[in-house]
């Protein structure tokens, strides 16, 4: 069986994995749950999740050695080419894994991340508060994850407070100490109106920075990063102000968040040139939906060793020559780290949302989100939701549920140093963190499955979109 690539035509990778999910070797399926508690976890970094295996029929998958075949006398249907059960698999919540989370250097820098963080974002403040904050943050450093992710703008600043409040009660009851903890968080929206409220500036980033130090109740924090690039700010004023709060000890380290390559190139050469500490991250969105950020970055890295490359993507996702942008990308981007965000693509990829319901209690049923449900179940990403029942039979296979695959799939690129989770319990974070059981399970068959699945809707979506911009512009 041949290696797969992402330009691979999607015929022979649907015949490829169908044949793989039709000659995996079987194994028991009568096998008894068995159960591991999680609260005797002997240090920080030791997993011990417990889920029970995904019921098909009359049998339980293993989770260990091989993958299980489907069941012959299940009846399947064809998605894509792929034969897939009909029968929908039943996400347990409990696995049995016994794992470590690795850790790894960010970047040229010599921090060391582990490859899971937890994020903020839209649960801190707007969800729950610092109690329960304090109680999944706490699990969190006891399951190994030393990265937490916030930024000014989340909740207002409400959700720096939240954490702050939390990280200063675990240093009280000698959970963590602050070096334990690796803490980032975001300036460039403010947290209300004004001229010089946000933006890049230096005045920005001086005074945002310290605001945010405030809420936090910390004297530093590991990394800053501007959140969005400033177009109105000269990129040399960002920079110095970045060495600035670097030099005054508010902040080891500097990165970015959602910035384009040339712009994080041209960061990194004012830097060199002035002498001053280069962007060691850029934190952008990353789900097997939105992958074109990071697989840029991810091959223009090579560029540093190939002089000119052009790299073409699954023309279901992205089709298009990286020479003109990248070219000139390789002498300097080099080390950049790669911390991402929105793994499970707001929640579309835990597949709770099929056929548009929206159930009680989920991100989208906040009434504040509702132009996030529309964007999602009504908008052009409408078609996720499809696609993400359509990977429901690939976690079955490999025996994880679909959070744990699409986190999984993140953390398979090795240019990715830490997934950002986001979670509103601890059962939902263990399940999660319980991904990094499945690493190896995705071989390139498998990838190639997902990849397959994850962009059905993807041709006809962009088709639509381009057909009402047609139909825009020639009614103007």
């Amino acid at each position: 069986m041949s290696d797969l690539t992402l330009e691979g035509d999607r015929a022979g990778v649907s015949d490829l994995f169908q044949e793989w999910s039709s000659t995996r070797p079987t194994a028991p399926l009568n096998r008894e749950r068995q159960h591991s508690s999680l609260s005797d976890l002997p240090k920080a970094g030791m997993v011990n999740v417990s889920k029970d295996g995904v019921k098909s029929g009359g049998g339980t998958p293993p989770l260990g050695g091989s993958i299980a075949k489907m069941n012959t006398s299940s009846s399947v249907s064809v998605i894509g080419a792929a034969a897939v059960p009909t029968t929908s698999p039943v996400p347990a919540s409990k696995t049995n894994v016994a794992t470590k989370i690795p850790y790894v250097t960010l970047g040229q820098s010599g921090l060391r991340v582990s490859r899971l963080g937890l994020g903020s974002f839209l649960t801190f403040q707007n969800q729950f508060g610092a109690e329960k904050a304090y109680l999944l943050m706490r699990r969190a450093y006891a399951l190994g994850i030393n990265f937490f992710d916030n930024a000014e703008v989340y909740a207002k600043g409400g959700s720096e407070r939240v954490m702050g409040d939390a990280v200063a009660r675990g240093m009280a009851d000698s959970v963590w100490s602050r070096g334990d903890l690796v803490i980032c968080t975001k300036l460039f929206y403010g947290t209300r109106e004004g001229p010089n409220q946000k933006g890049l500036s230096r005045k920005h980033i001086l005074e945002g920075l310290r605001a945010s130090l405030g809420r936090l109740k910390m004297e530093y924090v590991d990394i800053v990063m501007a959140h969005r690039p400033d177009p109105d700010t000269p990129m040399e004023e960002t920079v110095r102000a970045f060495a600035h709060v670097i030099d005054k000890g508010q902040a080891l380290y500097w990165g970015t968040s959602e910035w384009s390559a040339l712009e994080i190139s041209q960061a990194c050469s004012i830097a060199d040139k002035l002498g001053l500490p280069r962007p060691i991250t850029e934190q952008p969105e990353y789900n097997v939906f939105s992958r074109q950020r990071v697989e840029v970055l991810y091959f223009s890295s090579l560029l540093s060793h190939i002089p000119l490359i052009s790299i073409t993507f699954n023309r279901t996702i992205m089709r298009s020559s990286l020479q003109v942008e990248y070219a000139a990308l390789g002498a300097t981007l080099g080390g950049i780290g790669i911390t991402t965000g929105a793994p499970l693509a707001s929640g579309i990829l835990t597949g709770k949302y099929s056929n548009g319901k929206v159930p009680e209690g989920s991100r989208l049923a906040v009434a504040s989100y509702s132009r996030l449900k529309a964007a999602k179940l009504e908008g052009e990403d409408a078609w996720q939701v499809d696609a993400a029942d359509a990977l429901k039979p690939v976690a079955h296979i490999v025996g994880c549920t679909l959070p744990q695959l699409a986190i999984a799939w993140c953390l398979k690129n090795q240019a990715v140093s830490t997934v950002i989770l986001g979670a509103t319990s601890t059962a939902q974070l263990e399940e999660n963190v319980g991904a990094i059981a499945y690493l190896e399970k995705l071989d390139p068959v498998v990838m190639a499955g997902i990849n397959a699945q994850s962009t059905r809707g993807a041709t006809a979506s962009s088709a639509a979109t381009r057909a009402r911009s047609r139909t825009r512009g020639s009614s103007s």
